[in-house]
């Protein structure tokens, strides 16, 4: 045991699970889908800005209004449109919501969006 010090013990062996650790981290290397709630102006924004972002893909938005959708989908022509931002949270490769719904509605996409494991950005 001479040489063997506890520190070293523990230094190898926090090293060998942070690298297991690492490795089972979904998506770690991939890119983070993201759904938008509310596609209204600051929703629409948020779309805009995220297309030029090469690790987020726009897989999802969701608005009540058509009309506001549709607008927004113009600039991510791949994703699927909903109007029940509960659908939105049933996709299963969704990791997270911008929620630019507004101020009363908030609270609860954001409960329902935690739930069902999906990070959240909200503003306010």
């Amino acid at each position: 045991m001479a040489g063997i010090s506890r520190r070293s013990v523990l230094r190898t062996s926090v090293g060998a699970v942070t690298a297991a650790s690492y490795s089972r981290i979904l998506g770690a290397n991939e890119r983070v889908q993201v759904a938008v709630i509310g596609t209204g102006a600051r929703g629409a924004g948020y779309v805009r800005s995220l297309r030029s972002n090469t690790s987020v893909t726009v897989t999802g938005l969701c608005d009540i209004y058509g009309r506001k959708v549709e607008a927004a989908r113009q600039f991510a022509p791949e994703a699927a449109v909903f109007s029940d931002h509960r659908r939105v949270l049933d996709m299963k490769n969704l990791d997270a919501v911008f929620i630019t719904t507004p101020d009363h509605w908030h609270v609860p996409i954001s409960l329902d969006a935690v739930s069902a494991g999906k990070d959240v950005y909200c503003e306010k």
